[in-house]
C-alpha cells in the first residue's frame, strides 16, 4: 500500500471517529435547569390549588450527579439558604421537610434527556412511615432556555390534581 494511500485511509479514520465524538456529545446532553427561577403566575395553571402549592421562585444547582433545589414560597423574601439535594441516577433520597412532613422522592431523565421528573410520595406530618399522597412532577425547558415548566400531578385518596408553574429564568 503505498503511503498516499494510508494518509488518506488514516484521515478518512480520524475524521469519522471526530464526528462520532461530536455527534454522541452533542446528541447526549441533558438539559441544564441551572439558575435562578421566579414564577410567572399568569402563565400557570394552578387547578384549583392555591398558587402557594409551588413555589413562587426557585435557585437550581445542576451537577453531573445531583440537583439542588432551594425554594422560596409566597410568604418568604428570600429563597431559602437549605437545599433538597436529588441524585440523578435515579436513586431514592428521604427527606423532612419544615412540615415534618417525609418526602421519598427520585429523579429520572427521559430518553432523550430534555425533561426529568421527580417520582415523590409523601408522609403525613410526624408520621414517616404513612403515605398520604404521591406526586409526580416533569420538569422542562423552553427551546431557548429562559422558561422553566414544571407540571405537577398530585394523586391523593380524593382524586389527582395537575399543577402546571412556569418560571422565567432571571
Amino acid at each position: 500500500m503505498k503511503m498516499s494511500q494510508r494518509f488518506i485511509i488514516t484521515s478518512q479514520a480520524i475524521c469519522f471517529c471526530t464526528i462520532s465524538i461530536y455527534f454522541l456529545a452533542v446528541f447526549n446532553q441533558k438539559a441544564d435547569f441551572t439558575g435562578i427561577w421566579l414564577i410567572s403566575e399568569q402563565k400557570c395553571e394552578f387547578g384549583g390549588q392555591p398558587a402557594a402549592t409551588m413555589f413562587k421562585g426557585i435557585k437550581v444547582v445542576q451537577s453531573k450527579d445531583s440537583l439542588s433545589v432551594f425554594g422560596m414560597r409566597f410568604n418568604d423574601t428570600a429563597i431559602s439558604t437549605k437545599a433538597t439535594s436529588y441524585p440523578l441516577n435515579g436513586n431514592t433520597v428521604k427527606t423532612v421537610l419544615s412540615n415534618n412532613r417525609t418526602m421519598t422522592a427520585s429523579l429520572n431523565w427521559s430518553a432523550d434527556g430534555k425533561t426529568l421528573t421527580r417520582n415523590s410520595s409523601y408522609s403525613p406530618p410526624n408520621d414517616p412511615e404513612t403515605e398520604d399522597y404521591k406526586s409526580q412532577e416533569a420538569w422542562s425547558l423552553s427551546d431557548d432556555k429562559k422558561t422553566l415548566t414544571l407540571t405537577r400531578t398530585f394523586s391523593t385518596a380524593s382524586g389527582n390534581v395537575t399543577v402546571k408553574a412556569v418560571y422565567e429564568k432571571q
